[in-house]
């Protein structure tokens, strides 16, 4: 949910709650304000993952708010500063008022009379950050469908659970020093732990393999880390 506001909704919260019993996986950007306010809603509700915007160099974002210490498991921060996405032809004025960088990769000159154009805008946000959350998410779940039967991992019960998921997305994140929070690194992770070997002769040592086989030992190395994740875990 790529909104926030500073008062609960009733209904948001109803939906929230029924989605959480069935184990779906909420996340919500956690807000623009700063230290001025707090994690705004529905963020702020109990079982939502909360995501937090870092910039380039994993540092948290100016306009962040301050990490809420009392669910730190479902606390996040990944890229949100200066994200480059779509944008509708129809809402360039919009853009441009709220003074966006715009970029156009037609060549059909001006791409405001270009219906065919691809508009892109670079923003920056919480509301930028919870979709990559989300979209690591279900990366994570295409994993697990893909190779379900060589994982062993267990059922959608176990796998596709909001516990499962805050054990692997800690796991996946690194920490600053000074600084309390998680940062979504994936490829690397918590003590380097989804480094996977970046050259043939590492891969060689580590798996005893060569690059042919490569697939099959990418499986072999992420299905041992998340077995162990999820059983330290108690999933």
């Amino acid at each position: 949910m790529s909104f926030g506001c500073r008062d609960m909704s009733p209904r948001i919260r109803d939906a929230i709650e029924r989605a959480v019993r069935k184990n779906i996986i909420v996340l919500a950007a956690a807000g623009n304000s700063g230290n001025n306010r707090g994690v705004a809603y529905p963020a702020s509700e109990d079982g939502v993952f909360k995501i937090f915007a870092a910039d380039l160099h994993g540092k948290q974002a100016s306009f962040s708010p301050p990490t809420d210490d009392r669910n730190p498991d479902l606390c996040y921060h990944i890229h949100g500063c200066g994200v480059v996405s779509s944008w509708p032809c129809s809402q360039l004025k919009t853009a441009q008022e709220q003074g966006l960088l715009i970029y156009c990769d037609s060549q059909l000159g001006d791409h405001r009379h270009s219906p065919s154009c691809n508009i892109h805008a670079m923003m920056s946000g919480t509301s930028c950050s919870t979709p990559i959350v989300a979209a690591l998410v279900a990366l994570l779940y295409q994993f697990h469908d893909t190779y379900q039967v060589r994982l062993k991992l267990g059922s959608e019960n176990r796998f596709k659970t909001p516990k499962a998921v805050r054990a692997i997305l800690r796991q996946m994140s690194r920490t600053s020093s000074g600084e309390n929070y998680n940062l979504l690194v994936p490829w690397v992770g918590r003590e380097d732990r989804f480094q996977f070997p970046s050259t043939q002769d590492e891969e060689q040592r580590t798996f005893g393999t060569t690059l042919h086989q490569r697939p099959q030992a990418g499986v072999g190395f992420f299905k041992e880390r998340l077995g162990d994740i999820l059983d330290k875990a108690k999933v």
